[in-house]
């Protein structure tokens, strides 16, 4: 999870307090991938051919972001990537920025992923790939599509391109099927860097720039689309403009305006998923898609969420699913598996379980024993095991 992403002092952490959290919460991950992998040999055999049954994962991966030196370094990643297999990491994810893959419209130089897969396929490693459409300068300067904004008029912290501009689908969507045509019959999985998030999760409320504006007035004329219509009917008056949905700090939100936003998004978030999906698989038609889905049973507000994991996960071969391990501070480690389970029910795929970065024990309280214990929690919930945010150290 990106927790924090609006803070610049996170990406210049330095100083040996970190540097000995980070080594202490992967010394004990491995500890965890360990016993994981006992006990995926201990699982009988499971029938992937019904619908009531799920694969189990002993997938086990690390991720590394395209701004940090580890993924722009080819040295410096090889040297990971060798680390890393030898202790029993199976997959390299890593972001994909997309100024770099695409530098002018329509003409792509696909060489950033190449020689990072090249190095993964001589260690014997699986990649999976966040399409960066933002983070870090990712965005193509040439750019020329609508870019979020506030309800009052301001852009986002970092310029973001809004998914419901067709002009953003058809330059990203088009990259991400010749990307994927690029590289037919290797090992990857494909996922989208989109929205706020690198999650598949809104934050804040961002969604009023022109284009997502224009699409909520078409919405709300009659005869409305069905997920509209289901909460707020056909005949109720709703505002040209959405309104910023109030916390309502657990209790449901009968305002129908509210519940019409929330609406809004979640299908703002379908069509931008499904978007990315067919563009994929129109340059492989067997392309593997991760869906990357953070949690968001924060009680206080929807602004925080994604809410729709079953519409935000269809066509996806798998999902990664980030812990809120902020929320969660000092909860017991059962929940771990709890929430894993949750996923797989509501989406029907295998779910890999996301650890945060060494902030979890220097900042929010967590031990080793206790993160070895959430761990088994959720290998235990069928979960393959994903560590993130570790490039920055």
């Amino acid at each position: 999870m990106l927790n924090g992403m609006w803070d610049g002092s996170r990406l210049s952490q330095t100083g040996s307090r970190t540097r000995c959290a980070a080594c202490f919460l992967l010394a004990l991950l491995f500890v965890v991938f360990a016993l994981l992998g006992r006990l995926v040999e201990a699982q009988p055999p499971m029938d992937t051919n019904t619908d009531d049954k799920l694969v189990f994962s002993a997938e086990r991966s690390f991720d590394i972001w395209d701004w940090t030196s580890p993924c722009q370094d080819l040295n410096l990643f090889e040297n990971w990537v060798n680390d890393l297999a030898s202790l029993g990491f199976t997959r390299i994810e890593i972001s994909v920025p997309w100024r770099r893959v695409e530098p002018s419209p329509g003409v792509y130089d696909f060489s950033f992923v190449s020689d990072r897969l090249a190095i993964c396929e001589r260690h014997k490693i699986g990649m999976r790939l966040r399409v960066n459409s933002y983070y870090g300068s990712a965005t193509p300067d040439w750019y020329n599509g609508d870019f979020w904004k506030t309800a009052d008029g301001a852009y986002a912290p970092i310029r973001i391109p809004s998914i419901n501009d067709p002009r953003f689908w058809g330059y990203y969507g088009a990259m991400c099927t010749a990307l994927s045509r690029q590289f037919v019959g290797k090992d990857l999985y494909y996922n989208a860097f989109i929205g706020v998030h690198a999650e598949l999760k809104w934050a804040d409320w961002w969604s009023y720039d022109p284009s997502s504006l224009a699409l909520w007035r078409e919405s709300i004329q009659p005869p409305r689309p069905e997920w509209l219509a289901d909460v707020a009917g056909d005949s109720v008056l709703l505002p040209d403009v959405p309104p910023v949905p109030q916390e309502t700090t657990g209790t449901p939100d009968l305002d129908e305006a509210s519940r019409a936003a929330i609406a809004f998004r979640e299908h703002s978030w379908r069509a931008a998923v499904g978007r990315f999906t067919e563009a994929i698989r129109l340059g492989d038609p067997n392309a593997k898609i991760s869906s990357p889905l953070g949690e968001s049973y924060r009680r206080f507000s929807a602004s925080m969420s994604n809410l729709d994991y079953w519409g935000s996960s269809r066509g996806a071969d798998q999902v990664v699913h980030s812990y809120d391990f902020f929320w969660h501070a000092g909860e017991e480690s059962w929940l771990a598996g709890a929430s894993v389970k949750a996923f797989q029910g509501i989406t029907g795929l295998p779910t890999e379980f996301e650890f945060d970065g060494p902030s979890l024990l220097d900042q929010h309280g967590y031990t080793r024993l206790g993160l070895i214990a959430i761990g088994q929690s959720a290998a235990w919930a069928g979960a393959g095991l994903k560590v993130a945010n570790f490039s920055y150290f």
